[in-house]
C-alpha cells in the first residue's frame, strides 16, 4: 500500500511527530511510505533511508497535492497539523484518496475517513461520529513505554514528554511535580533523542 505522510518537524515540536508516524507506517503490512515534511532541520538523521519531500517555510499545500498526484497513494496520514477550516474537504477533494487525520485538543474532522484524538477533551465519551476514534484509549503507545509500564507492580503515573522534549519538560516536570508527590511511583520515559542540557527554571 503506498502511503502519503505529511507533518512537520522543528525546534519547537521536537521528533516525536516522526516517530509515532514512522512506527505507524511499519505497522502498515506492505506500506511505502512517502513523507512530506515541513522542518527547520533537513539534515536530521531521523530522515536517512526514508522518501520524504520537504515543504519550505512559506509553501502551501500545494507540494502535497503533486506529491499524491506523483504517487497515486492510496491513503493519507496527517499529523497534528494546525487544519484551518475545510482543508481536509478540500484535500479529500483535490487528491480523491482516503485520509487518516490525527488531532489535538478538542477538535476533528468529520471530512476524514478516520479522525484519531486521543487527549480525553470534554464530551469525547459521548461522541456518536462513525469516523472518529477519541480518547486515550487510542493512544499509540510503543513497546519501549508499554514495557516501562509493565514493570511498575504498582499503580502510578506514567510520564512522557515525546521523542526529543526539545522544551526540557522532564526536568521541570520531575523537580516541580514528580518530587512533590512521593507518595504516588512515577514511571518516567525519556525519548531517544531528547536533549540532555538542564532547562531554564
Amino acid at each position: 500500500m503506498k502511503v502519503v505522510v505529511r507533518l512537520d518537524i522543528n525546534a519547537h515540536l521536537g521528533t516525536g511527530h516522526w516517530r509515532r508516524m514512522s512506527n505507524l507506517v511499519a505497522a502498515i503490512p506492505g506500506a511505502d511510505a512517502v513523507f512530506v515534511v515541513r522542518t527547520d532541520h533537513r539534515d536530521n538523521s531521523l530522515f536517512i533511508g526514508n522518501r520524504v519531500h520537504f515543504l519550505a517555510a512559506a509553501d502551501g499545500e500545494e507540494m502535497l497535492v503533486s506529491v499524491c498526484a506523483a504517487e497515486a497513494p492510496q491513503l493519507l496520514l496527517l499529523d497534528l497539523l494546525k487544519y484551518p477550516p475545510g482543508f481536509v474537504r478540500w484535500l479529500k477533494t483535490v487528491t480523491g484518496r482516503r485520509i487518516v487525520t490525527f488531532h489535538e485538543y478538542s477538535d476533528w474532522d468529520d471530512a476524514s475517513d478516520l479522525a484519531v484524538n486521543y487527549n480525553p477533551f470534554e464530551g469525547f465519551e459521548r461522541s456518536d461520529s462513525p469516523s472518529l476514534l477519541a480518547g486515550p484509549s487510542y493512544c499509540l503507545i510503543n513497546s519501549d513505554i508499554l514495557n516501562i509500564t509493565r514493570a511498575v507492580k504498582t499503580t502510578g503515573v506514567l510520564t512522557t514528554f515525546g521523542g526529543s522534549d526539545p522544551s526540557g519538560f522532564t526536568t521541570t516536570f520531575i523537580e516541580r511535580v514528580a518530587t512533590h508527590l512521593p507518595h504516588l511511583p512515577f514511571a518516567i520515559h525519556q525519548g531517544p533523542f531528547a536533549a540532555t542540557t538542564r532547562p531554564n527554571a
